[in-house]
């Protein structure tokens, strides 16, 4: 239960008979400022917060946040699986290799030991998650369209071709590739 109170100022008499005009103009101030009633909210018959927030109320809310990050997680990830195979098509059409992003043979004995439903990578699994697979798909397109438009306007790749690391370069490769086809003043729309 909430209670007002209200806590008004109430002016305290004028000197009128006594005061000199300078003394008239303090009081009607000190009047105007006293006389604005001042409004205190408090919370009088609650004992403690348990009884301004129900239960109920708190697991009404706590249902609602969980089906948002729930709803929204599922369709990040449903988007990720739906990215992944419209870039195999993609790179099918193109004709980009794309098996070393999968296993090529069985990875070994089950662990045993390991908590979840972990299994051993077999033959033809991907080697990397939605996320990464996604991103390394997109960018083999984007490099194989950059080779292309760089072999029509004379820009030279070599360089960018040779390098390697131990994780996938592509990225890399497709915006210095994009990056030198700027310099050269041909611009490249990517359409993944």
């Amino acid at each position: 239960m909430r209670a007002v109170t209200v806590v008004s100022s109430a002016s305290a008499p004028s000197r009128a008979s006594v005061a000199t005009p300078s003394r008239r103009r303090v009081s009607s101030r000190r009047l105007l400022a006293s006389s604005r009633a001042t409004v205190v909210v408090s919370v009088a018959d609650a004992q403690s917060l348990s009884d301004v927030i129900s239960l109920d109320s708190a697991a009404e809310a706590g249902l609602v946040v969980f089906a948002a990050r729930f709803a929204a997680l599922g369709l990040g990830k449903a988007k990720q699986g739906s990215d992944v195979e419209r870039a195999l098509e993609m790179c099918e059409a193109r004709g980009i290799d794309v098996r070393d992003l999968y296993y090529d043979e069985d990875q070994g004995e089950q662990r045993w030991y390991l908590v979840g439903n972990w299994s051993v990578p077999k033959k033809g699994d991907p080697k990397y998650g939605d996320g990464r697979m996604s991103q390394e798909l997109k960018s083999r397109v984007r490099y194989h369209d950059g080779k292309k438009a760089a072999d029509e306007a004379g820009v030279n790749y070599a360089d960018i071709e040779e390098l390697v690391a131990l994780y996938p370069t592509t990225p890399k490769k497709a915006l210095e590739l994009r990056r030198r086809l700027k310099e050269a003043g041909k611009e490249i729309e990517w359409d993944i």
